[in-house]
């Protein structure tokens, strides 16, 4: 995840939501506080979700990345690829990682693994296909929940041109008010006051 320095920076935002990062009240915050609010802002504004590192079988891969390189025509690419099926083939263990390597030239395209499993490391140290495991637990918002998930890449790929964010054109009325969009902290208030007003009608 990047730093709450780089997220707070509009320089290092789309253009599409730089107005939106702008928190007047970083300052006064502490450091714990800063890396809660920027793990929040980078899930929710831009679906960015921490990974953990994801595994394919040593033996799937192999094939995929030969498929790869026949299907190349530049010298650069084909040397590339050819360099990686070596590094694979050399693997001696059944799994390979092929993401968030410490250096990332180590990384698999994951498009070319859409037909393979991709596993994930338990606590235990064991290969589970769960996708429970391809999240860290530091994302502030449950991404293994698809509903949540779902909203925040919604809320990320939107072509909508709302003044406080831009929204899918589907879920708009999601995130108006009276005509108004609110901002995303007046969303999540507006959401716990609607589930506690909810809680409160249940027990009558």
């Amino acid at each position: 995840m990047r730093s709450p320095k780089d997220v707070f920076s509009s320089h290092c935002q789309t253009k599409s939501r730089k107005n939106l990062i702008d928190f007047d009240y970083i300052d006064k915050l502490s450091d714990a506080d800063k890396l809660w609010l920027s793990r929040f802002t980078d899930n929710y504004y831009s679906a960015s979700f921490d990974l953990n590192p994801a595994f394919v079988k040593t033996q799937e891969l192999i094939p995929l990345i030969e498929k790869k390189i026949s299907k190349l025509t530049s010298e650069t690419g084909i040397k590339k690829w050819t360099d990686k099926l070596n590094t694979v083939k050399g693997n001696a263990r059944k799994f390979y990682q092929v993401s968030n390597n410490q250096d990332k030239q180590f990384d698999i395209d994951l498009r070319i693994l859409k037909k393979v499993d991709i596993f994930y490391k338990t606590e235990a140290g064991k290969y589970t296909t769960s996708k429970y495991y391809k999240y860290t637990q530091n994302n502030v918002i449950d991404p293994v929940r698809d509903s949540d998930r779902k909203e925040c890449n919604d809320r990320s790929n939107t072509q909508s041109d709302c003044i406080m964010g831009r929204y899918s054109s589907v879920s708009i009325d999601d995130f108006e008010f009276d005509g108004e969009c609110l901002s995303p902290e007046d969303i999540l208030l507006s959401k716990e006051y609607e589930m506690e007003q909810e809680m409160i009608n249940s027990l009558d």
